[in-house]
């Protein structure tokens, strides 16, 4: 929800003032529409930080040492080493390319918030055993310790988002910008590397969607048919019992 509103509200600036960047059309405002830009952008910022940065470090931390720390303690752990780590020395010394790859790393992360949405709203109904989560081997231990399915859910959902993140470190070039006309014969030779098709540049803004979309669709069907042939698999000789499938 946080990146398509941010993604429409980009486009509809740029649409509307021919600039994307959230500080830039701020300074344009003039007044109390201003304070209010700004208002907004520090509470922004702030949100992100604490409940896409914060809670899950925090919460992290208690499932690894659940007898030692509380959420309250874990987060006060995780505040610290953030400070100790010093990130505007990172971007400092990065020049702003580490922005580059947190994008790149959100855009391919995408996909497993779409498997734990579609795994613990639709398919399991919310409807999980915690005391289980622990238990190894247990009914989530899967594959020795891994779901095929959702990794292959995962890996799907990126294939949208690799290519886009291949061009943004120079490591991929679009077929236009290496080869405008359309008498090459080795395109790759002619890009000197990889190459990627224009429409997937295009759609890079947009993955932390359409991955969420995508891995959580592709993980919600193969489940479904793994439930299928599960269900009629065992049904004759074990009626009612039901085990994860993977």
């Amino acid at each position: 929800i946080a990146a398509a509103t941010g993604a429409a509200a980009a486009a509809g600036a740029a649409a509307a003032v021919g600039i994307s960047d959230p500080l830039e059309v701020i300074g344009l405002m003039g007044g109390f529409a201003r304070v209010l830009g700004l208002l907004a952008l520090v509470l922004a910022a702030f949100t992100t930080n604490l409940f896409a940065h914060l809670v899950p470090a925090s919460t992290g931390l208690v499932a690894l040492r659940p007898q030692q720390l509380d959420f309250s303690k874990a987060a006060t752990v995780a505040a610290c080493a953030a400070l100790l780590l010093l990130p505007w020395r990172i971007v400092e010394w990065s020049g702003g390319t580490v922005f580059i790859w947190l994008a790149g790393l959100g855009a391919m992360l995408s996909p497993v918030v779409g498997i734990l949405i579609a795994d613990y709203f639709l398919l399991r109904r919310r409807q999980l055993d915690v005391a289980a989560l622990y238990q190894h081997p247990g009914p989530y231990s899967y594959f020795r310790g891994w779901s095929l399915t959702a990794l292959f859910a995962l890996l799907v959902g990126n294939l949208l988002a690799v290519p886009g993140f291949l061009m943004s470190i120079d490591l991929a070039t679009a077929w236009p910008q290496c080869c405008p006309t359309q008498t090459c014969e080795d395109m790759a030779a002619a890009c000197g590397g990889l190459t990627v098709s224009p429409a997937l540049e295009n759609l890079y803004p947009y993955t932390p969607i359409l991955g969420l979309l995508v891995g959580g669709l592709v993980y919600g069907l193969l489940r479904g048919v793994q439930g299928l042939f599960s269900r009629s698999g065992r049904g004759a000789a074990q009626p009612g019992v039901e085990q994860a499938a993977d």
